[in-house]
């Protein structure tokens, strides 16, 4: 970086919207890494040399000119909420915050639409779609404050998951890119080719503007059950996602122990002790049916929140699922992190026993109920993100060997390296980075095999090894 470069921001996008100052570059250049304390001791020093904030998407063209013609990195980033350092600059250089690139462009009311600008937050979306009559199909629980944009580069599922898959299950219809090349014309995907970007940590290309299907708007009641056992949490669970007469828009388990992270929920009176405990959202026609079913596996309704509340400022229990757990439980314990999971549904309570058997309280369960590869069938899969006791590197390995031992498919979180991570696109990633990134300034670093030779993990493993190529 020098002068000329800085003066050559300013003059794209404002000096206010450029910042050099120690404490920007410290609070743009981190994410939420911190989940993980093997993560934070390798990311410790990154950072970035200059952050700036586009207004358009013509100014993010001239930033990405300017970056291929002085040779230097340029890492894009959303709200900052992903896990493993997908936005962290490896390599210095630009860092570009794309959260003034947030107007929601159209919502076809008819066809069940949505165009956006890649830096517009999923709540301020689901509370427009829903005016429509339309919501979203799935959303982190980071949504409040999630940029859609970071979603699509750096998730997976999330609430919703349980209808509508993954991001991978036709959860993204089109995308705008700008490629990291010397005239940086934007270039649209449809369909399979915006496997290109998903999940990509931002290395292929620069997401501008996204096109997502919605769902038909439904009336969502909320609901703490609670259960004498995991296991009997786990029976219900399944029981209920497997009933197609019962919509569901999230089934989080929690073995007893983690339900007492959850203050906000205690306070309410929501959490018995020594329970473990299922957080759903269900149609609120079909509460009572639900509540029903729990019965007769020892479960009781601890708190709910009818319809007139749903996401109406107040307690929504999408706040204590997916990561959010983990976030309630390190709030507690600074101690804990987490790992990422894929349990065999027809093993789940073998691989359950096994677990608890080998490590005790050393890993307390959380399960999350989803559906992927929609278009065969959607077969019900029990993701996880168990919380882990941290003692030492060593012994958190010993952990996700032995899961994977007994069948337990790891996406590890304590990796920033994207084809380290089982759920990675492969081929479409590689082949994208070289037509969109030819130059490898698009946040390098990121993909091992283009840095050091070294192939990871089998590229869509956690898919039963489905992976799209087509770019």
């Amino acid at each position: 970086m020098n002068d000329a470069l800085i003066t050559a921001l300013k003059a794209i996008v404002g000096d206010s919207q450029v910042f050099t100052d120690p404490r920007s570059l410290e609070v743009f250049s981190k994410d939420h890494s911190w989940f993980s304390p093997v993560l934070v001791e390798t990311l410790k020093d990154k950072l970035a040399e200059v952050v700036v904030a586009p207004g358009s998407s013509d100014e993010l063209q001239r930033i990405v000119a300017l970056a291929v013609e002085h040779g230097v990195p340029l890492t894009v980033r959303g709200a900052g909420t992903g896990n493993y350092g997908q936005a962290v600059p490896l390599s210095g250089g630009i860092l570009a915050n794309l959260h003034r690139l947030n107007r929601i462009l159209e919502i076809d009311a008819v066809a069940g639409t949505a165009r956006v600008e890649a830096g517009v937050r999923m709540g301020a979306l689901e509370r427009k779609a829903r005016e429509l009559g339309w919501e979203l199909r799935i959303y982190p629980s980071t949504w409040a404050t999630c940029t859609i944009g970071g979603f699509v580069g750096g998730g997976f599922g999330g609430v919703g998951s349980i209808n509508h898959g993954t991001l991978w299950d036709g959860n993204v219809l089109a995308a705008q890119v700008i490629p990291m090349t010397a005239d940086p014309e934007k270039i649209e995907l449809t369909g399979w080719d915006c496997a290109a970007i998903i999940h990509a940590y931002g290395t292929t290309a620069i997401m501008t503007e996204l096109t997502i299907p919605l769902a038909k708007a439904v009336d969502w009641a909320e609901a703490v059950i609670s259960f004498p056992t995991l296991e009997a949490a786990i029976q219900y669970g399944l029981k209920l996602a497997n009933d197609p007469s019962i919509t569901k828009r999230e089934l989080s388990i929690n073995e007893s122990g983690i339900p007492e992270y959850f203050t906000p929920l205690k306070n309410e009176g929501a959490i018995l002790p020594d329970r473990a405990n299922v957080l759903l959202e269900v149609d609120g026609a079909k509460l009572e049916v639900a509540v029903q079913m729990a019965l007769e596996f020892g479960g009781s309704l601890d708190w709910h929140n009818p319809i007139d509340k749903y996401h109406k400022g107040g307690i929504a229990v999408s706040d204590f699922t997916w990561n959010h757990t983990t976030l309630w439980a390190l709030k507690t314990d600074s101690s804990l992190t987490y790992l990422q999971s894929r349990f065999e549904v027809d093993k789940l309570l073998e691989q359950v026993r096994l677990l608890k058997a080998r490590f005790g309280d050393e890993i307390l369960l959380h399960l999350e109920l989803i559906r992927e590869n929609l278009a065969d069938g959607g077969p019900l899969v029990a993701a996880s993100l168990p919380i882990v006791r941290f003692t030492t590197k060593e012994r958190l390995y010993e952990m996700i060997h032995y899961c994977e031992q007994i069948g337990i498919q790891i996406a590890d979180p304590h990796v920033y390296y994207l084809d380290e991570d089982s759920r990675w696109n492969g081929e479409a990633v590689i082949k994208a980075v070289a037509r969109f990134n030819p130059l490898g300034l698009l946040n390098p670093g990121k993909i091992k095999q283009l840095e050091t030779g070294e192939i990871g993990v089998q590229a869509g493993s956690w898919f039963g090894g489905k992976t799209a190529t087509t770019v």
